[in-house]
């Protein structure tokens, strides 16, 4: 396909800085908390850790497909299933 025809399908909705920053934040935390954390509202404790230039303060609303399928594309290797509790 060359670089004069659009794209076909829908345009991907988190590119640039905001990708990088999720994909941090998947590293981080892991899916299910990076969830917790790109959703949570401005006065929540885990809105803490996201950066509020790029993430409004109402939070994406992302869901966990579309985080793994950023996970997957930036090659983060997550782990399955719950954690081990801590003894």
């Amino acid at each position: 396909m060359s670089k004069n025809q659009p794209r076909r399908g829908r345009p991907p909705k988190y590119t640039g800085k905001l990708a990088v920053h999720i994909v941090s934040l998947i590293a981080a935390h892991g899916a299910t908390g990076a969830m917790d954390v790109l959703n949570a509202p401005k006065r929540n404790k885990a809105a803490r850790a996201r950066n509020h230039k790029l993430v409004p303060a109402k939070g994406l609303g992302i869901s966990m497909p579309t985080l793994l399928k950023l996970a997957k594309d930036a090659k983060v290797t997550l782990k399955r299933g719950r954690p081990s509790i801590a003894a």
